[in-house]
């Protein structure tokens, strides 16, 4: 039941969560085009008598080239494959926090009644010790002492009460469920679960999270040096627009009137 609860509730997993959905997200967008660009031109503007100048309007797009927007989503959806991973990793990781802790605890509240038991004991001592004394059959020292020895024991009784709270409440934490009330756990401290040292780490080489997410980050390297491989492919920028020419044409009262234009750059990996 606290596994259960462990696994809605700890933080720590819904961070995990989070940060695989994030890589996701970072995946898609690194497969997606630039945005493409909008803009105003204007040249030789000029006023007065003459009228002149070039006004209108272009759009720029940049064609990403040698195919880098796929190499660079691969490198994300490594990354989001890694933080899936880490997801079934901190699953594990709670359930065997919840384990030890619950296991711990278990074994402060088996003090406390051992703790108990002694307090009695000696309580019953010092009853003892009084009557003895009283009937002459004990000296004051051995009142005393067996006094000494009760209070110990209340002592003892009393930390190991507070021992078990500070072990319940670190188990409510991990479950994620801090403010639950104080109880006593149920559990046989005789029957713990059996390991099995040599399947377990059998288990562990097979099907470790942990190994699996190390493979993955050789996956992932892999692809970072791909992509950083092919980011020497230059881009292809192109722009094309339309303008109005205010110029007028020679002999006339008429202006050269509207007018297209394109241009399409690639950058020269000569020096960098």
């Amino acid at each position: 039941d606290l596994e259960a609860m462990a696994l809605k509730n700890n933080p720590t997993l819904t961070q995990a969560q989070a940060v695989a959905r994030t890589s996701s997200g970072l995946a898609r967008q690194a497969g997606l085009w630039p945005n493409p660009v909008v803009g105003y031109l204007g040249e030789q503007i000029r006023g007065g008598s003459f009228h002149g100048g070039e006004q209108g309007g272009f759009v720029q797009q940049n064609i990403v080239l040698g195919g880098k927007l796929h190499l660079r989503q691969q490198v994300y959806e490594q990354q989001r494959k890694i933080d899936e991973i880490g997801i079934e990793e901190q699953k594990l990781n709670i359930e065997g926090a919840v384990r030890v802790q619950f296991y711990t605890a278990l074994a402060q509240l088996r003090t406390v009644e051992i703790r108990r038991q002694l307090l009695q004991v000696a309580m019953d001592a010092a009853m003892t010790a009084h009557q003895l004394a009283n009937v002459g059959q004990a000296d004051a020292p051995d009142v005393l002492q067996s006094e000494v020895e009760a209070e110990q024991a209340k002592l003892k009784f009393a930390s190991s009460q507070r021992q078990y709270i500070q072990g319940f409440r670190q188990l409510a934490a991990v479950v994620g469920n801090p403010e639950s009330p104080l109880a006593l756990l149920e559990g046989d401290l005789e029957k713990t679960p059996e390991i099995d040292a040599d399947r377990l780490l059998q288990t562990l080489i097979e099907q470790s999270p942990s190994v699996k997410r190390a493979q993955q980050e050789v996956s992932r390297a892999e692809a970072v040096l791909k992509r950083n491989k092919r980011e020497a492919v230059p881009d292809l920028t192109l722009r094309a627009g339309e303008q109005q020419n205010f110029e007028e044409l020679s002999g006339t009262s008429k202006s050269v009137g509207a007018q297209s234009f394109a241009t399409a750059t690639v950058q020269i990996p000569l020096f960098n």
